[in-house]
This record gives C-alpha cells, structure tokens and sequence, in this order.
C-alpha cells in the first residue's frame, strides 16, 4: 500500500461509512458462529493501523500482525498498549501451531506481498486451533480492478467460488460466504470503469472524505446489508466475506 494511504486510513477509520460499514459486516458474521467464550485469542493477521482492533477485542485476547513498520506505529497509537503487535508476514506468521481460537485476515489474501495466497492460507490454517474459526474479507471481481487497486498494491480480486475453493484447500470448512457492498455495487462499478479510462495511471485509492449526511446514508445502507446477512448470501458485490471453521 502506499504509504499515505496508511495515514488516510488512519485518520478516517473510526468515522468513515466504508470501514464502520465492514465492521458491522465482521461482527454479523462472528455473531453467528463464534462463542464468546473468556480467554480466548484472537489473531488479526495484516492488522493494518488497528481500526478493527475495537471490535476484536471483544472476542478475546487480540495479536495483531503487519508487515509495515507504519501500519503498526499506527496500530499502537491507536489501541494503546495493551495490544500485542509484531511484524511479519502471513506467509511465515511466528507463532505456534493451534495457538488462536479465531484468525482474521481483513483484505490481506488480494496484496501483492501474497505472493502465494495458498501458503498465507495455510500458514493461517497452522496457527488456527482445531474446531477454530477463521474470517475473511478481500476484494472481489477482477473487472472492477482500477487506480485504487494500485494505490493499495492489490494483487488479485476474488470471486465466491475461488474464495471457497482457496479455503476449503487449505484445511478449512466454509461455513457460510457471501459478496458485500451488493447495494452499492452499481455505484461501485460505474465509479470504476470511469477512473479505468480517465486516471491516466494514477495510483489513489477511493478513500476520502466525504459529506456527513451522505457518509450516514452510506453507512445505513451497509448497517442494512449486515442485517440481511443474517439469512441471505449476496449474489454479487464489490467485496468478499467468508468464515470458514478449522477441520
């Protein structure tokens, strides 16, 4: 990613409809399968500057993994010190094996440093107890590459089935998997094939700021999507979410 994306990150994080939005997509889906049980670990792999440390850490004991030295200055000054950080890859994660009751990986699988999603799965796999669960989310449909694909390194973007596939590969269990961002999608689309023939190679994400009012109303279309989720799986969408569960 480049480096200012970091900082917008950062800075926009806890207000932006975009992240608060997949939040509640997050907490939706853990909600349905995983218990609450005290003193679990939980382990955000690609942990990024800590946005959805705030939740996690309602699931049990949080480690948070980057391979930016940035991203997890921002991570610590954001969470404080009671997160444990350290850098590495997801392809060489240094911890024991079945060490976490829950393994997230929060648009990590699509980077470029993935050089080998296959490994980064396994290696998620390895460290995730048996009975264990693990949440996905990554970017989807490879039509809708454009600058902001760039600007934030992306390798790859996923469709359902080959999400199903990667994971089920790697020794896992989808339990339920579904595209995100489905309301929003036409928007999403038109706004992409624009900047595809008008961006001249730019490398800027589609993160900014935007209009209080329209962030609420973006927001509650997502906070809308997370409800439905509860028993529906989208048939298409901008973005991926996947809990699988160790076998």
């Amino acid at each position: 990613m480049e480096p200012e994306e970091y900082e917008r990150m950062y800075v926009l994080e806890d207000t932006h409809w975009w992240f608060l939005g997949k939040r509640a997509l997050v907490k939706r889906y853990l909600d349905l399968y995983f218990n609450l049980d005290k003193g679990q670990r939980v382990l955000d792999v690609g942990c990024g500057t800590g946005g959805m440390q705030g939740l996690l850490k309602n699931y049990g004991d949080v480690s948070g993994v980057d391979l930016n030295l940035n991203a997890l200055r921002y991570s610590k000054d954001k969470c404080g010190k009671g997160l444990c950080l350290c850098q590495a890859s997801a392809l060489y994660l240094p911890f024991k094996d079945g060490s976490f009751s829950l393994v997230t990986a929060f648009d990590l699988l699509y980077h470029r440093d993935i050089t080998d999603d296959a490994q980064a799965l396994s290696e998620l796999r390895r460290v995730c107890r048996k009975g264990g669960y693990l949440l996905v989310t990554d970017s989807a449909l490879g039509f809708l590459r454009s600058s902001h694909d760039r600007a934030t390194h992306a390798r790859h973007r996923y469709t359902k089935k080959e999400m199903v596939e990667k994971v089920n590969r790697a020794g896992f269990s989808v339990r339920r998997i579904s595209y995100t961002n489905f309301f929003l999608f036409p928007i999403v689309a038109a706004v992409r094939f624009f900047k595809r023939y008008t961006d001249k190679g730019d490398s800027r994400s589609d993160l900014h700021r935007v209009n209080p009012l329209l962030n609420i109303l973006l927001l509650t279309v997502l906070r809308v999507e997370s409800l439905l989720l509860r028993w529906i799986e989208f048939p298409y969408g901008s973005s991926l979410i996947c809990i699988a569960q160790r076998v």
